[in-house]
């Protein structure tokens, strides 16, 4: 690269980026790159990461990410690029990678580049950027070091682009293993007490994490009340001392899903993207309250099954309801052919199959409702009994009722043990023995 070519966006905002890796060699950092002001150089913004192992991974804080999104789309600018570094190795893409910026095979962030700084005894050695394309990230340039105050950049494009994606087989798997948690442990051991150390269990110990988190995800067909419901939801669950962050795609969340369209297609990365938020704040300890029309059942199927703690909430209306309560009348122009690609009307809506509780809000009142989600929580076992009294004021959750092979089992076993009881008994022969000798 010669001193007459103009300098990519890595280029400009690269010096910034290698002090940036170079501050905290025994972690990752990471954070977004933003669109210049003006005439100025890009900027990258640093993100907290709230990796569980942030010496081998990134977790970009969810709430740091909406308010620059937030402030990006006030100053109208747009984001750039996803920078991370690798504090143990070369800037190759890990699987961990791959699963913090896809999801089903699409980008998290469509039209973002994701770069990569990798580091080798504290000091950034090479960078390589990434692109999107078809079916996974594409090398689409690389850096090499050294990079010291005011020496030239040297630079190359990867002369066979490879893609980089789960499906690979030759893909490179950064080493797994957790963090060693050692404590001092007493044994005996060949007649003599000895010290030794041993592992902490997997995840750490419960002391670290009291109350784990859980997603509350409120699917349902436009003016259903899902907004309604997951603002008494949170507001509650904070009242009661829980961490509670509100993702409503009508609210702040709209963030998160610009771009996107009304096709299948786009209502499944809305899915996935507020799903990547809302696992980030469930695994940090909090509840993660999602209110989003999520039409389709394959998206949402996905998404129990990466978060595993997810409560499902479908938020039921007639039709006759949502049509008085459309105040901007989308569904009459929808019924009379002039919009298209309503939800419920011209394109379908999934409802779930095996949603954890329904609600149907032009039957029931708000408090209700939200009083059966607060009971759906105590049958998954989300909140304690407690809890659920000071949500509502006192009330008792009612005793899960077992299932119908339980209570089938229950009943033989009664049956059995009165049998036993009727059945005679056998004689004590033994004490008959012992009884004649004696004599």
């Amino acid at each position: 690269m010669t001193g007459k070519e103009a300098l990519s966006p890595l280029d400009e905002v690269l010096p910034a980026l290698v002090d940036l890796a170079e501050s905290s060699p025994l972690r990752e950092v990471c954070g977004l790159v933003l669109e210049s002001r003006g005439e100025g150089a890009l900027e990258p913004i640093p993100v907290e990461n709230e990796a569980e192992e942030p010496a081998r991974a990134f977790q970009m804080n969810p709430l740091q990410v909406l308010r620059i999104l937030r402030r990006a789309e006030e100053e109208g600018r747009a984001v750039v690029a996803i920078y991370h570094s690798h504090p143990d190795g070369r800037p190759s893409l890990s699987r961990r990678d791959l699963a913090e910026m896809t999801a089903d095979g699409s980008p998290l962030f469509p039209g973002v580049d994701l770069w990569v700084l990798g580091l080798w005894r504290g000091k950034v050695v090479e960078v390589r950027a990434y692109r999107f394309a078809g079916s996974g990230f594409v090398e689409a340039m690389r850096r090499t070091g050294p990079f010291t105050a005011g020496a030239r950049l040297s630079g190359r494009a990867s002369p066979s682009p490879r893609i980089f994606s789960e499906r690979d087989p030759g893909f490179r798997l950064r080493p797994p293993g957790r963090p060693m948690y050692t404590r001092p442990v007493e044994r005996r051991a060949a007649g003599r007490r000895g010290t030794g150390t041993r592992p902490a269990p997997a995840g750490g110990y419960m002391d670290n994490h009291p109350q784990p988190g859980f997603i509350v995800w409120l699917t349902g067909m436009n003016r259903a009340g899902k907004s309604t419901l997951a603002s008494l939801l949170s507001a509650r669950l904070a009242s009661i001392g829980r961490t509670v962050e509100l993702f409503d795609e009508d609210g702040a969340a709209k963030l998160l899903l610009e771009g996107l369209g009304p096709g299948k297609d786009d209502h499944a990365r809305a899915v996935a993207r507020l799903g990547y938020v809302a696992r980030a704040v469930m695994r940090a300890g909090g509840v993660a309250v999602c209110a989003a029309l999520s039409p389709y059942r394959d998206a949402r199927e996905t998404l129990r099954r990466e978060a595993r703690r997810f409560l499902e909430v479908f938020v039921d209306c007639g039709m006759e309801e949502l049509v008085r309560r459309d105040a901007g009348g989308i569904y009459k122009r929808a019924l009379a052919g002039e919009l298209k690609e309503v939800p419920g009307v011209d394109v379908p809506y999934e409802p779930p199959v095996h949603a954890d509780v329904t609600v149907h809000t032009d039957q029931i009142s708000a408090e209700e409702s939200v009083r059966r989600v607060y009971q759906a929580m105590v049958d998954a076992r989300y909140i304690a009994p407690v809890e659920f009294g000071r949500l509502t004021g006192g009330q008792r959750p009612r005793r899960s009722r077992p299932k119908k092979s339980a209570r089938g089992g229950a009943r033989r076993d009664r049956g059995a043990r009165a049998a036993a009881r009727k059945a005679p008994r056998r004689a004590n022969l033994r004490g008959a023995k012992a009884a004649k000798r004696r004599r």
